[in-house]
């Protein structure tokens, strides 16, 4: 859990990530455990992302769907929140990932009407 591997297939690279079940009875009404969680996985991701030498990453919110729980509504602040600070930690801790700052991001959602909900939680972490 929390894992990232970084693949290419032919000329696509592809991340793997093993995201938290956030149905997980360890993850009940845990909130800080959620947010360390998504950010480990963030991080590894990053990690990963820096091996592939690409500018742009492109990415569902990690555990959302049915990996959500009951957390389904905060995932958004949670997901803002755990980015930054994998980001943080990623370029604090990696020498090569100050070129991080220079990438794209894309987080691609299941449901145009989580759109302005997580503009808003990722603005909030990034303005």
């Amino acid at each position: 859990e929390m894992q990232a591997k970084l693949h290419v297939y032919g000329k696509y690279p592809v991340i793997h990530v093993a995201a938290p079940d956030l149905r997980d009875l360890v993850y009940d009404n845990q909130p800080d455990e959620v947010l360390e969680a998504l950010t480990i996985a963030y991080r590894n991701t990053f990690v990963e992302f820096l091996a592939s030498k690409k500018t742009r990453l492109r990415m569902l919110p990690i555990s959302s769907g049915i990996f959500c729980g009951e957390y389904r509504e905060q995932l958004p602040e949670f997901t803002a929140k755990a980015l930054k600070r994998a980001l943080e930690e990623t370029v604090a801790t990696h020498p090569s990932a100050g070129h991080l700052k220079a990438c794209e991001l894309e987080l691609c959602l299941y449901k145009e009407e989580e759109l302005a909900t997580y503009e808003a939680a990722v603005g909030e972490q990034f303005s």
